[in-house]
């Protein structure tokens, strides 16, 4: 059963900041944690709808870390910040750790029998995707060929952007009622009318937005116009949207709301976490939380569903990619 229970943990008084605040400072108490802020504020930002005070919470998502640290290699010998973002996901929905690393050795073993390209982070949030879809029940055969097929349909769309970092947003479309060259299709399509509606610029960012986007039931040109209108209202803001932000602009396209009613809650949001945490916080992480933060004020509870994780695990996405990145470069020096 998942621990979220947005009715209960949310409530039309509570205000998310606050809430994100709260857990913030319970995970600071915990110095069990060590490694920089960003995806501690990250996981305190998911855990806002997670009932319970924030003590009990952080002290839920350290065992949970602690265990992944014991048990899995690759978490021992990953960083501390990785653990902790997966550990509040697998808290956030009832999971156990012992029971998701047994699911993620027999599920990475079938895809090198799908002769899938290895990439122990991705696969690792490509299968949390899948089990969170199936209330952690074991993966099917049937959803794991279906995964691989939806990966080859993308790639043959993008030849070079699609990789690895792709494996979560093709986990999320296992559960699409279309043929894989369908979701592939419709993806690509969204990629090209971002491109003929909106300043936007070829690459993986967009891809990644585009496959966000392809879960919706919008048609892509109607995608596209909202991504265009929602990053020029931003933009008009004084919130520059730079390629960074594609994937915080399409999470919030999601949103059933008049676009100056979001852009008024991001700006309200991202003044107010200047003054309450930190106001020499970087532009792409305020925006960040601010974007996370709206989402969560303004999703009615009874809209809640898959779509509302989709932002924690592109974030997990970026920071794999940026300390994949930071390793080969230090390497290469």
């Amino acid at each position: 059963m998942p621990f979220r229970d947005p009715e209960h943990a949310l409530g039309p008084s509570l205000d998310p900041l606050a809430r994100m605040v709260a857990l913030e400072a319970a995970f600071e108490g915990q110095r069990g944690f060590a490694g920089d802020r960003v995806p501690l504020r990250l996981a305190a930002a998911n855990l806002i709808l997670a009932p319970g005070e924030p003590a009990e919470i952080v002290a839920g998502v350290r065992a949970i870390d602690e265990a992944l640290a014991a048990n899995a290699p690759w978490y021992a010998r990953g960083p501390n910040s990785m653990r902790l973002l997966i550990a509040a996901v697998l808290y956030e929905h009832g999971d156990e750790a012992a029971a998701y690393e047994a699911e993620i050795d027999r599920v990475r073993a079938e895809f090198r029998r799908l002769r899938l390209r290895r990439s122990e982070g991705f696969e690792t949030m490509a299968v949390l995707v899948l089990r969170i879809q199936n209330q952690l029940a074991p993966i099917a055969d049937a959803q794991l060929e279906r995964f691989a097929a939806i990966y080859r349909a993308m790639k043959r769309e993008h030849r070079w952007l699609t990789g690895p970092d792709d494996y979560p947003a093709c986990a999320f479309m296992v559960s699409q009622p279309a043929t894989p060259a369908q979701l592939a299709g419709r993806a690509n399509a969204i990629y090209s009318a971002l491109r003929e509606h909106a300043r936007v610029w070829r690459g993986d960012p967009l891809q990644t937005a585009s496959n966000m986007l392809a879960l919706s039931k919008l048609e892509p040109n109607e995608l596209a116009t909202r991504f265009a209108k929602l990053a020029a209202a931003l933009d008009e803001a004084g919130i520059s949207i730079s390629m960074g932000e594609y994937d915080e602009v399409a999470l919030l396209c999601f949103l059933a709301r008049p676009i100056p009613r979001i852009v008024e809650t991001m700006l309200d949001y991202r003044e107010q976490i200047r003054a309450r945490i930190s106001s020499a916080m970087t532009k792409g992480h305020a925006f960040s939380l601010a974007a996370n933060l709206a989402y969560v004020r303004m999703l009615d509870t009874d809209e809640l569903g898959p779509l509302d994780d989709i932002k924690t695990l592109l974030d997990m996405q970026t920071i794999i990619a940026t300390r994949a990145a930071i390793a080969a470069s230090a390497g290469a020096a």
